[in-house]
């Protein structure tokens, strides 16, 4: 599954490739699937083309420390 997300949002990446808020999901299906080096390129990117964006700031942090960036449902009623 994460796969075919991974394809299709790299096509969403290559035909809006100006978007800061495709790149972040991008950024984060690769982190999700453990290529975390590209992922950290990919959300340094996006934050280059919105600084102001706390949220990117914030999923860069996690993930150059190798933390995970989503929710899972046990996650849920848990504070982050």
């Amino acid at each position: 599954m994460l796969i075919q997300a991974l394809e299709w949002s790299k096509k969403a990446v290559d035909a809006s490739p100006d978007s800061p808020y495709v790149m972040d999901t991008y950024a984060n299906i690769l982190h999700r699937m453990g290529r975390s080096q590209e992922a950290v390129k990919w959300e340094e990117k996006a934050l280059s083309l919105n600084p102001n964006e706390q949220g990117f700031k914030d999923t860069l942090e996690k993930m150059k420390n190798g933390v995970k960036t989503w929710r899972v449902p046990e996650d849920e009623g848990k504070k982050p």
